[in-house]
């Protein structure tokens, strides 16, 4: 474990909801960002979904470069994360943060820390590097908790017969594994095993939104008048959304039970 040298805590926006998926390549964060765009369709808010990095043009060129062998040097790849995503921030997450949207990305200044922390750069470093530019640090992070080896396994089949990338090999996720297990300590991370189904996963996943925002909200209303329609709250919609889920789940247990005599 290291010691931020700026408290991410301090970064945390008061409107809006920010939560972001983290985890090894291979681990399903692209399948959960695209159940929780459907998810979410209907929130009265509004939501705004991203994928780091923005530039991907830019990035996937430097992922075939990748499967070849070579790769930027270190503090340059850091550089060209860093500003896409501050330039992201700047023009269209904060915008919608400020305007009380719900956030979703999939990757963020945790994926910045690990990948590049990698490479030899201090974590803490690159940690205050992005606080330092008031990037906005998420309500809840979820990593989605695999095995280098399961990982791997998951990317060769997705892959085929093309190579994995040098970002995709074993002696880097190892490397990236090991940061991301130490960042248990950073606000408003949880971990949620990437063994299971992705229905299962996404449930865990609403669970701990629904939960997080409860408690935002609660504290954000604190000091102020309750709104005129608290069913149009962001909490009243994820409590809806688990009351719905519990029923279905509780109707197809009840259909196991009877079927079974």
């Amino acid at each position: 474990m290291f010691t931020p040298k700026v408290d991410p805590r301090e970064s945390v926006l008061e409107n809006g909801f920010f939560l972001v998926l983290e985890g090894l390549d291979g681990c399903g964060k692209s399948t959960q960002h695209s159940l929780l765009k459907t998810s979410l369709a209907s929130l009265p808010a509004g939501a705004h979904f991203f994928r780091e990095p923005t530039a991907r043009a830019a990035f996937e060129g430097w992922s075939r470069e990748g499967a070849r062998g070579t790769r930027p040097a270190p503090r340059a790849e850091l550089d060209f994360f860093v500003e896409d995503r501050e330039r992201h921030v700047r023009a269209t997450l904060l915008p919608a943060l400020r305007a009380g949207k719900f956030a979703v990305g999939d990757r963020y200044i945790v994926s910045n820390v690990c990948y590049q922390g990698a490479l030899g750069i201090p974590p803490a470093e690159i940690l205050a590097m992005n606080l330092r530019r008031e990037l906005p640090w998420p309500d809840l992070t979820v990593v989605l908790d695999l095995e280098v080896g399961e990982a791997l396994q998951r990317l060769e089949a997705r892959r085929g017969a093309s190579p994995l990338s040098l970002y995709e090999k074993k002696e880097n996720l190892t490397k990236v594994k090991e940061i991301l297990d130490s960042l248990s300590f950073l606000p408003g991370v949880r971990r949620v095993s990437a063994k299971r189904s992705p229905s299962e996963i996404h449930r865990e996943i609403w669970d701990l939104a629904a939960e997080a925002v409860a408690s935002k909200e609660k504290a954000f209303y604190r000091h102020r008048p309750q709104p005129a329609r608290p069913e149009e709250r962001p909490s009243a919609f994820f409590r809806e959304g688990g009351e719905k889920r519990a029923r279905e789940r509780g109707e197809r247990e009840r259909g196991i039970f009877f079927s079974s005599f």
